[in-house]
């Protein structure tokens, strides 16, 4: 068609021709100049129009060889066919995970994937949460529904310098009918992720526990996890259950412990190791939790390494571990902490924030989708960072599926 003087064709040649040598260029600054041959191949090779275009823009740094051709294919069903002639074994390669360390390099990982998000934010008239979905709006990586008082919500967006007409914004004053929507539309598949505003928890766990209308995975437990990061060994740090189940017994504390290898996972942790948490390292029979930890301690496990009781000091500092005399493979390098109750969790949830000023973000775990349940407390940069968490975690569920 080029060959014709078809214009379009010529147009859309001339901008892959651009982009090509924009890449080839940016690869020859990377080898500091220093290279002695450029070759292009495949079928677009067969293009002289398209070759040509190419060349005018980088011959410059090096002879340029054409391979015209898809060599490439043949070589891949040969492959294949070896493998289904039982001649070669096929192997799979995982790839290296990407190990999350800051929300700042998930922030830029979202980003960079290009991806957009449906956030749907039941209980919409809350400045704080409607603070953080403007903020991820505004860096690329989400569109948002707003469920709840549309006067209120319309008002406050105006005051933080947004168009109210820019956004899906549905009247919705009732709170439990408020928290079904936002759940049916992540069911229907016109949201991605549910996120809590102003309502309360109960009714929107309500909402997601619903055996026919919500959204929990077959089997599993709901759950909260707190991720945090942790400067000191440059690492992030899980800390579980802070914020749904109360008084986990055994049954429960496995159900909490898969879903946090499972989050830790996702965030590039290869093989977790979860320490169970409890006042000290010894078995009490006094303390429930110390028994809990020596019988989780003695399960098998798959993908994690699971070991307690542990005191919170020899949990995460190997100095103390030493110290104590508390040996084995989590000691003093714990990813995920077990805690022994939800009291436990949220004091120490809130020492970190408070006391410590320490950057974290919850997810709820155990759904068939990412959920967003944040404190009516929590400060839009709290919340920005639960939304970053569920955006990864909705990428990568779609990746999975996608490979499936």
């Amino acid at each position: 068609m080029a060959r014709d003087g078809n214009e379009r064709a010529i147009l859309i040649l001339d901008a892959m021709a651009y982009n090509i040598a924009k890449e080839i260029g940016s690869d020859a600054t990377v080898l500091k100049g220093k290279v002695d041959a450029i070759g292009l191949t495949g079928g677009l090779a067969n293009s002289e129009y398209l070759m040509s275009r190419i060349k005018d823009r980088v011959s410059y740094i090096a002879p340029v060889y054409l391979f015209p051709g898809e060599s490439e294919m043949e070589a891949l069903a040969l492959g294949a066919l070896r493998c289904l002639t039982g001649q070669q074994e096929p192997m799979i390669f995982e790839g290296n995970p990407i190990t999350f360390k800051t929300f700042d390099e998930i922030e830029d990982y979202i980003r960079k994937s290009r991806r957009v998000k449906r956030i749907v934010l039941c209980g919409s008239h809350d400045e704080a949460a409607l603070k953080s979905v403007i903020k991820a709006r505004r860096r690329g990586f989400a569109s948002a529904i707003l469920i709840g008082k549309a006067a209120e919500t319309e008002a406050i967006l105006e005051r933080l310098g947004e168009d109210p007409f820019s956004y899906a914004i549905i009247d919705e004053p009732d709170e439990m009918e408020s928290a079904k929507m936002a759940i049916r539309f992540v069911r229907e598949g016109r949201a991605d992720i549910p996120m809590k505003g102003l309502l309360q928890t109960a009714t929107y766990m309500k909402a997601i526990l619903n055996k026919e209308t919500g959204i929990m995975k077959k089997g599993a437990l709901l759950s909260e996890t707190t991720v945090c990061e942790y400067t000191a060994k440059d690492k992030m740090l899980f800390l579980t259950d802070c914020g749904i189940n109360i008084e986990p017994d055994v049954d429960a504390k496995v159900g909490i412990i898969k879903n946090a290898v499972a989050l830790a996972k996702a965030l590039g942790v290869v093989e977790p190791k979860v320490a169970c948490l409890s006042a000290l390292e010894n078995i009490k029979p006094k303390i429930r939790s110390t028994e809990d930890a020596a019988v989780l301690a003695q399960m098998k496990w798959e993908g994690c390494v699971v070991e307690g009781p542990f005191a919170l000091d020899n949990a995460i500092d190997e100095e103390a571990a030493e110290h104590k005399g508390v040996s084995g493979r989590v000691a003093g390098k714990a990813d995920i902490l077990l805690v022994p109750d939800l009291i436990s969790g949220n004091i120490l949830h809130k020492s970190l924030h408070f006391f410590a000023g320490g950057m974290l973000a919850g997810v709820v775990c155990g759904t068939d989708h990412p959920v967003i349940l944040t404190s009516r407390t929590d400060e839009p940069d709290t919340k920005y960072r639960s939304i970053l968490l569920a955006v990864l975690l909705s990428i990568q569920q779609k990746k999975e599926l996608e490979r499936k």
